[in-house]
């Protein structure tokens, strides 16, 4: 790693050996990394996920590795089986390396004006939640960080998150949903997962974002109320002739 440049690590942790790979901070990597060789990022090194756990690198050695680490940024993601997990880590990581920025987002972050907020009160660990799509409003608050310093005061203008901004807990502008889901490069197809994706026994893959209805038991439903956008017919047969050549025992779709 340059050492010249802030590490971003994903960290993807559970504590079951049939977890999910972690499509969505995959996404999320993918992006930032396209961001990153198009010059828009300087001053970051981005890896892949890290998978800690049953499955991966022992949780306490993960948090070792970012001990070590000069003012990482860490990201994760959040669900319902395993948000629990990510916020005793992010208060462990925190504990050991007091200079890391945590950025977490998911469906069990909180999206509505005061209970995001709340969230990031009763978690001090937690620098910024990023609320709904992770992968431009992620690029745009790296952008908006000070390097440097990890100073928050360019983040007031990035949409979709809410952060520190020192005793003070912000929330930037609601953001629109990613239009165009093919600007958005594949984890699978881009390799970010090759490392551990044979260690698991099921894939996460979306072909679509979007409900045009709105359950509000829902993460898709009460998010949208919006039209269906798709993803590329020939980007999704790649992912799943990859998931097939990587022996992935079931593919778990998670289109609304």
């Amino acid at each position: 790693m340059n050492p010249a440049c802030r590490p971003v690590v994903p960290l993807a942790l559970s504590r079951s050996p049939a977890s999910l790979p972690y499509l969505s901070l995959g996404m999320v990597v993918a992006f930032l990394r396209k961001e990153s060789a198009a010059g828009r990022l300087p001053g970051y090194q981005v890896s892949q996920v890290r998978l800690a756990g049953v499955k991966g690198l022992p949780v306490n050695a993960a948090y070792k590795d970012l001990e070590k680490l000069e003012r990482p940024v860490v990201l994760l993601s959040s669900y319902v089986w395993n948000h629990e997990l990510n916020m005793q880590a992010a208060s462990e990581i925190k504990r050991r390396n007091a200079g890391a920025t945590l950025i977490v987002g998911g469906p069990e972050i909180p999206k509505w004006p005061g209970e995001s907020e709340r969230f990031l009160a009763e978690n001090p660990a937690i620098d910024v939640a990023v609320l709904g799509e992770g992968e431009v409003a992620c690029a745009e608050l790296l952008a908006g960080l000070a390097v440097d310093s990890g100073a928050s005061d360019g983040l007031a203008t990035v949409a979709g998150i809410v952060f520190r901004s020192g005793e003070r807990i912000l929330r930037g502008p609601d953001r629109q949903r990613v239009k165009h889901l093919d600007q958005l490069p594949s984890p699978y197809l881009a390799g970010e997962f090759d490392r551990w994706i044979e260690d698991v026994p099921m894939a996460t893959l979306e072909t679509n974002r979007g409900c045009p209805y709105g359950c509000t038991y829902c993460d898709w439903g009460s998010a949208t109320l919006q039209k269906v956008s798709r993803f590329d017919l020939q980007r999704v047969v790649g992912e799943v002739d990859y998931l097939a050549r990587h022996r992935m025992g079931e593919i778990f779709i998670a289109d609304a």
